[in-house]
């Protein structure tokens, strides 16, 4: 006991009652120049306790999304129908944009509620000036999940709205609308993403910059993936959020080279998957 003494208390040395170390009174009383140890309680601490009230909100409204996308996604899918439908018919202005590009761009920002437009632009303003901590920790992950509408699509909707066969008609139709709402939906994310992304870099942690534009990359690619591969957003949807939850309790996670290094080659190997199954159609 002598030897574990004279090896502790020059190491702790005087400040033991500011460390709050939970160690059995008096262990330490009869040792040499040694202190007992007190245990002062629980340190009462503002800023832990409302990350984790933060962290809580969230998470709930995280879990309040997958239950409203998972009721809506038939009644979305069945109005989405129709309208396409009717406005077929007429030939109305739905067709005044010729230029597919830009159409698919349209389709996609038009399946994005306004109020989670209005939560993003907000929150994208406000990530230039709150702390970066913030702003990867919660209000990035936060423009995540209000965009999970516009990416679950990807890959889906010409199954969903049964417009494949028009798209078969046209010569590589299929992979060419593919392609666009990948390009597109990689700039919508690196957009999302272009706060912390910048920022990251003008601190010099450029491994966080880099892996944000890995996953605006990654993203897409899945969802393209998913959507094509069962022909339904709820598949993407759900890996999506859980995605969206892990990040939530581990924003580190991402920042890895492993992980950055797993997102590229996925990125790769499930576009290359969901371009050669628009291929077979």
């Amino acid at each position: 006991m002598d030897s574990i003494n004279n090896a502790v208390v020059p190491i702790i040395g005087r400040g033991v009652r500011e460390t709050g170390i939970l160690v059995p009174g008096g262990m330490f009383a009869d040792s040499k120049g040694g202190q007992e140890l007190v245990f002062h309680g629980l340190l009462w601490n503002r800023q832990y306790l409302m990350d984790k009230i933060i962290l809580t909100a969230i998470s709930m409204a995280l879990i309040l999304s997958a239950v409203i996308l998972l009721e809506t996604t038939e009644k979305r899918k069945k109005a989405s129908s129709r309208s396409l439908r009717e406005k077929g018919r007429k030939g109305g202005r739905s067709i005044y944009c010729t230029n597919q590009f830009m159409m698919e761009c349209r389709l996609l920002l038009r399946s994005l509620p306004r109020g989670c437009l209005a939560v993003n632009a907000g929150l994208w303003v406000y990530s230039i000036f709150a702390p970066l901590q913030y702003v990867q920790g919660y209000l990035w992950i936060i423009m995540l999940i209000c965009s999970v509408a516009l990416f679950s699509q990807m890959g889906c909707r010409e199954h969903e709205n049964s417009l494949t066969e028009c798209f078969v008609a046209i010569k590589f139709s299929l992979v060419r609308q593919m392609a666009y709402s990948y390009l597109w939906g990689v700039v919508i994310l690196f957009m999302l993403s272009a706060p912390a992304a910048i920022r990251c870099f003008m601190e010099q942690k450029f491994l966080c910059s880099f892996c944000y534009i890995v996953f605006s990359l990654f993203v897409p690619a899945l969802a393209c993936f998913s959507g094509e591969c069962s022909r339904s957003r709820r598949a993407f949807e759900t890996v999506y959020l859980l995605i969206c939850f892990l990040l939530l309790n581990m924003p580190s996670f991402l920042f890895q080279g492993y992980v950055a290094a797993v997102m590229m080659a996925g990125t790769v190997v499930f576009l290359t998957v969901a371009l050669m199954k628009r291929l077979h159609l």
